[in-house]
């Protein structure tokens, strides 16, 4: 079986089939990867062969790799292709998700007019779906994106709506909306309440301190003449 198995891996066809589902599984499992090694097969082969979902996919979990490892800009440009190829196949359950990734990078990298396209493309995509939790996570990214274009009562407004159904969508997303919310009251120089939820997060749910939410903290702590906490925070 072993030595069937590595004959077949010396055809192409083969080989970019198997990178393909092997960069599936570490995605779908949480792992990371540091290189193109492992999905470069399957970007080779599918580049002339194979189904556009085969190419969507590739280019997607490819996006997905150069995350961990390169500029958003190169990522954001194999995430596109993917969407452009779940657009052209109506592969509405992988763009959905595609497009709230490309949401995200965008508006890490002060985009929010693409930010704001691609989340409100991705809630409709998940309205579709009848996916609550896709909608929800979707509604996130847009009252995100309107904190990235400096609209912020817009998104404090939306905010207050998610935070009236986030518990009967799925109580553990009220960590992420506490993380949001606080960044968005410091940028509108609610000090003290920002203070306070941050206070709470970095008490009882210390993972989601980001080097980004540190930085944020910090500053809040020494606002408020916290100067221990905000040197613990720094260290």
């Amino acid at each position: 079986m072993l030595w069937s198995g590595l004959i077949l891996l010396a055809y192409p066809r083969s080989k970019g089939r198997y990178s393909l589902l092997l960069s599936q599984a570490l995605f779908r499992n949480g792992y990371s990867v540091s290189s193109d090694s492992i999905i470069r097969p399957a970007l080779d082969y599918y580049a002339s062969h194979g189904s556009d979902f085969d190419k969507m996919l590739s280019h997607y979990y490819y996006g997905e790799a150069l995350r961990e490892y390169a500029t958003k800009q190169e990522a954001l440009m194999e995430l596109e292709k993917a969407a452009n190829y779940g657009r052209k196949i109506g592969d509405k359950f992988y763009l959905a998700r595609m497009l709230t990734t490309i949401s995200s990078l965008n508006q890490s990298d002060y985009n929010g007019e693409d930010g704001l396209r691609a989340a409100e493309e991705s809630k409709r995509l998940y309205h579709e779906l009848n996916d609550a939790e896709g909608e929800f996570y979707a509604d996130v990214m847009i009252a995100c994106a309107y904190q990235c274009l400096n609209r912020y009562n817009v998104s404090k407004q939306l905010f207050k709506l998610l935070y009236c159904k986030v518990d009967s969508i799925n109580s553990g997303y009220r960590v992420n909306l506490d993380e949001y919310y606080a960044t968005l009251l410091m940028k509108m120089k609610d000090y003290t309440r920002s203070k306070s939820i941050f206070d709470s997060l970095y008490s009882h749910h210390p993972e989601v301190f980001t080097s980004f939410n540190r930085h944020i903290y910090a500053q809040l702590c020494l606002y408020d003449k916290d100067f221990e906490t905000a040197k613990q925070v720094i260290d």
